[in-house]
């Protein structure tokens, strides 16, 4: 049930960045951590989290430098 609940936190993350920007390529190689409560993504050259059972992502770096 925990894998399923991810996957669909996934593929809501993934169609919201895809629709929501003109380049979809900026959200980029998401994956789900070991035990499934988090999911991490990479998003305009900075790392990402977000609970697998929604909610805000959480930044983990910060880069203003982004060569997209």
């Amino acid at each position: 049930m925990k894998k399923r609940a991810a996957l669909t936190i996934l593929s809501f993350l993934f169609l919201s960045f895809a629709s929501a920007q003109t380049d979809a390529r900026w959200m980029q190689q998401p994956a789900i951590s070991p035990d499934g409560k988090w999911i991490a993504f990479e998003y305009k050259g900075n790392l990402f989290k977000v609970a697998a059972e929604g909610g805000s992502a959480i930044a983990l770096t910060i880069n203003n430098a982004y060569n997209g």
